[in-house]
């Protein structure tokens, strides 16, 4: 089924535009509870403009009853897609629930002064390879003209040469007894001395005047965005107080005041405000996210590893957390093979990830940063 309406230009057309598309929304659904609301811009106003007018979609669904509810509750998913021609915005609701699929469209004429549509701000992500091997990278950090490599046999000082970073020095660290599945570690660097986390290890050393590493058995508190938090004993998940179990956490912020999410064991994505009290879900990310600033956009995005199968290439895209809504601010990057590892790199703004190349066999450390565009 598909519902069609044209709203007049007037001073108020958004509103009235959303309280059409909230009425034959509404008619197409009938008394359905527990919905999973997800907007997507595809115009060129700002992902902030864009919100604003989604706010009031949403208002507008609330005030006539519509309830909604995270992944797992969830009866029915509605997409609103706003879009644009040259003489009119069009707003999209896409109905998904059993037995089928329904369609409304509203139709907002643009106002005789309204500025002609301009590109959208592009936002990019550059990917530039750092260093190639056969164990799994866990993390990276930047000394200066050095790099550190950390892996699970091993901690790895590199030195640039000819636009390459070429191995000098290795140290061995502890094997790892009964690893997870997939091993997770951290690295911190502060001048020429270090410390590294890995399951059931806690490693300290320099990296000069020579690569020296001292580990201790023991599990210790891990630095993660939002604070230490413990990793689970044989496991690649964190807990931290009354927190569900989590892979990764990333810090987001706007108008509307700073926010949290935490990617959970159970496949939900969760967003909480500053007091870690739940403010809502997001669907559509994988497990593994990172907090990064740039100078583009509202200077605050989250690098999100997209679900995907194992056997498969895997990906990375962008996102901007505004009035606690996912607006994707690029295209995903797509790398050799699935994601591994996902950090933040504080000290130079972007971040790293790690793909398993499908095809090599090889894992790959890339740096991720957020280009601006015109």
């Amino acid at each position: 089924m598909i519902l069609h309406s044209p709203v007049a230009t007037s001073a108020d057309s958004t509103a009235a535009a959303a309280r059409e598309l909230a009425e034959k929304t509404l008619a197409a659904t009938g008394p359905l509870e527990n919905v999973q609301l997800t907007f997507r811009n595809r115009t060129s106003l700002t992902a902030l403009e864009a919100e604003e007018a989604f706010q009031v979609v949403e208002k507008e669904l609330r005030s006539r009853g519509m309830r909604f509810a995270g992944e797992s509750e969830t009866t029915a998913r509605i997409t609103v897609t706003l879009s644009e021609n040259p003489q009119d915005y069009l707003w999209i609701a896409e109905i998904q629930r059993d037995p089928g699929r329904d369609l409304v469209i509203v139709t907002q004429a643009k106002s005789a002064d309204a500025p002609a549509a301009r590109p959208a701000a592009k936002m990019d992500l550059r990917l530039t390879l750092t260093v190639e091997q056969n164990d799994p990278v866990l993390d990276i950090a930047y000394a200066q003209d050095e790099l550190v490599v950390l892996d699970p046999g091993h901690l790895t000082l590199f030195r640039r040469q000819n636009d390459r970073w070429v191995p000098q020095k290795s140290a061995p660290i502890p094997a790892l007894r009964n690893p997870p599945r997939d091993p997770r570690g951290r690295l911190r660097l502060s001048g020429e001395t270090f410390q590294a986390w890995l399951p059931g290890f806690s490693c300290s050393g320099s990296v000069s005047p020579s690569l020296a590493v001292e580990c201790e058995k023991k599990e210790v508190p891990w630095p993660l965005e939002q604070g230490p938090a413990q990793l689970e004993p044989g496991k690649n998940s964190f807990v931290a107080g009354n927190l569900p179990a989590f892979y990764s956490v990333a810090a987001a912020g706007d108008e509307a005041g700073r926010s949290w999410i935490f990617t959970l064991v159970d496949g939900r994505t969760m967003l909480v405000d500053d007091a870690l009290k739940p403010a809502g879900t997001i669907a559509g990310w994988g497990s593994d996210i990172a907090g990064t600033n740039s100078a583009c956009g509202t200077g605050r995005q989250i690098l999100v590893s997209l679900p995907g199968d194992a056997l498969e290439p895997g990906s990375v895209q962008a996102y901007e957390v505004i009035r606690r809504q996912a607006v994707a601010v690029t295209p995903p990057v797509v790398l050799p093979g699935p994601v591994t590892a996902l950090w933040p790199l504080t000290s130079r703004g972007g971040a790293m990830v790690v793909s398993h190349g499908i095809k090599s066999g090889r894992y790959e450390a890339y740096e991720l940063s957020i280009v601006c565009g015109p």
